[in-house]
C-alpha cells in the first residue's frame, strides 16, 4: 500500500523552511536555524508552525530575510559549510564529532537526540551555565541529521581513498573476503593495497552485498 506524499509549497518558506528531496523522491522540510530535517508528513503549515515554537520560541524573522537564508542553500538542500556565519558553524562541526562517535560505537542514530543531547545540555547547565546550554540547543542531533552526517563522512573517506588509488605510481592490490551480515546476507568486503607517499597504504574499499551465490565467479 504506498502512502500519499506531500508536495511542497513555496509558502513553508515563510515558516522558516527550505525544501530537500530524499533518494526515495520524498520532499522534506529542513528548518533554517537548526537544519532539523522533518518528514514528508510534516509539510502542513500548522506541523511547521509547530516546530518554530517549540525550538526557537521568540525567534522572529521577515520573509525577505528567510528567502535570502534560503538562496544561500545548495541544490540538495543541505547548507554548505562556507554559508554558515562564524557563529554557526561550530553548531555544524558539533554535528559531525556526535555522528562520528554514534558510527564509532554502531549505535541507533536516534540515541544523539534522546540521550547525548539532553545529558550534554543538564552537564552545560551545571558545569558552564544556561547560558552555555543555550548553545548547545541548537546543535541539529535529529535522526536524520546524524544518518546525513555519516553518510556524507563515509562518502568523503572512499573519495580520499579512491583518489590515493589514482595517484598511486604502482599497481595496486586487492584482497577479498565474503562474510555474512546479522540478516544472513553474504556480504563482499574489500580492501585495498596501493603505493601513498613512497609507503605501502592498507584500505579498506567497500562493503556490499552479493544478489547472487558466493562463489568465485559471483564474487568475480
Amino acid at each position: 500500500m504506498s502512502t500519499k506524499r506531500r508536495k511542497w509549497s513555496e509558502t513553508c518558506v515563510a515558516f522558516g523552511f527550505t525544501k530537500i528531496v530524499d533518494k526515495d523522491g520524498a520532499e522534506k522540510a529542513q528548518c533554517m536555524q537548526c537544519h532539523t530535517i522533518l518528514e514528508n508528513a510534516s509539510l502542513k503549515p500548522s506541523l511547521l508552525k509547530a516546530h518554530q515554537e517549540q525550538a526557537h520560541p521568540g525567534k522572529v524573522e521577515t520573509l525577505p530575510s528567510l528567502q535570502m537564508k534560503r538562496a544561500r542553500y545548495d541544490q540538495k538542500g543541505t547548507l554548505p559549510a562556507f554559508a554558515f556565519t562564524p557563529a554557526e558553524r561550530p553548531l555544524l562541526q558539533a554535528t559531525y564529532e556526535v555522528a562520528l562517535q554514534i558510527a564509532k560505537e554502531q549505535v541507533a542514530h536516534n540515541l544523539a537526540e534522546k540521550v547525548i543531547k539532553p545529558c550534554a545540555l543538564r552537564m552545560a547547565e551545571l558545569v558552564v551555565g544556561e547560558e552555555a546550554a543555550k548553545q548547545i540547543k541548537h546543535i541539529p542531533l535529529s535522526n536524520d541529521v546524524i544518518r546525513s552526517r555519516i553518510n556524507e563522512m563515509s562518502s568523503d573517506v572512499l573519495d580520499q581513498i579512491v583518489s590515493d588509488i589514482y595517484d598511486s605510481p604502482c599497481p595496486i592490490s586487492l584482497q577479498l573476503d565474503e562474510s555474512t551480515d546479522v540478516a544472513n546476507a553474504s556480504q563482499l568486503l574489500v580492501f585495498v593495497r596501493f603505493v601513498k607517499q613512497e609507503s605501502y597504504v592498507y584500505e579498506f574499499l567497500f562493503c556490499n552485498e552479493l544478489p547472487l551465490k558466493t562463489r568465485a565467479v559471483d564474487v568475480f
